[in-house]
């Protein structure tokens, strides 16, 4: 016997999530990557509004709800806007709102002091099937670069974003020859370029060829900083050091 849904304790949080599966609309338990956002942006300091844009399970919205006057999740999942109001409502937090729909569409015309967004980054082959949560476009950062191009009109004056995901480039392509991030002021904290054969590894002979069709030379993973301004910073990340990046 198994219980229909996941519950894992993080860091002060119980949060439901699905067991891994195939659904289309599955929202799985967070991971590192969620750690690294968290760690990241708890650094930031107290914000009157924060948007979790791509909530899942909700584990961002939640944990900065203490460190927030207001917080809006947002997910094109209706599934994860569930678990996100049940997981709301287990841990007894009473500042978050829960909107349904993609990218900013569901917040319109506001401003937030801090957005954090883990968008779906892997490349998705035709002829396999999409998931939600997992693929981003054909070469897996479309999604990033709509959303980092539509960040500046949605951060206040001194508001701050705090994404992450990774980037599939060919030779000679840098991060920023990707990302749009006219109008915002960047601080790039990327790895050293993944080889395709590596970072296809876990998922399939089907993604390690479509990215050979793609002529893709390396992957990147990045946690973009981006504020109000002009000028880009690019700061290398060795493994061992995603869980502690400094913010000021």
């Amino acid at each position: 016997m198994r219980a229909r849904y996941r519950l894992d304790f993080v860091e002060h949080l119980y949060l439901f999530s699905d067991w891994p599966s195939t659904a289309h609309d599955v929202v799985l338990a967070p991971g590192e990557t969620a750690a690294i956002l968290y760690r990241a942006a708890r650094q930031l300091g107290h914000f009157g509004t924060t948007l979790d844009l791509g909530c899942g399970s909700g584990v961002l919205a939640l944990l900065l709800a203490s460190q927030s006057d207001r917080v809006i999740a947002t997910d094109l999942n209706p599934r994860a806007i569930e678990l996100t109001q049940l997981n709301a409502q287990l841990n007894g937090i009473l500042n978050a709102e829960f909107r349904q729909g993609s990218l900013f569409d569901p917040v319109g015309a506001e401003r937030f002091d801090l957005i954090v967004s883990q968008p779906p980054y892997i490349p998705h082959p035709p002829d396999t099937p999409e998931t939600l949560f997992l693929h981003g476009g054909l070469r897996g950062d479309e999604l990033a670069r709509e959303l980092i191009a539509a960040t500046a009109g949605h951060l206040t004056p001194r508001g701050c974003a705090v994404i992450f995901s990774d980037w599939p480039l060919r030779a000679g392509e840098h991060l920023t020859d990707r990302m749009s991030h006219t109008g915002l002021r960047a601080r790039l904290y990327a790895s050293r370029p993944l080889t395709p054969e590596i970072y296809a590894r876990s998922y399939g002979d089907e993604l390690a060829a479509h990215l050979a069709l793609l002529k893709i030379a390396g992957v990147r993973q990045c946690l973009a900083v981006l504020e109000q301004g002009s000028g880009v910073e690019e700061i290398t990340v060795l493994p061992h050091q995603w869980l502690n990046l400094p913010m000021g």
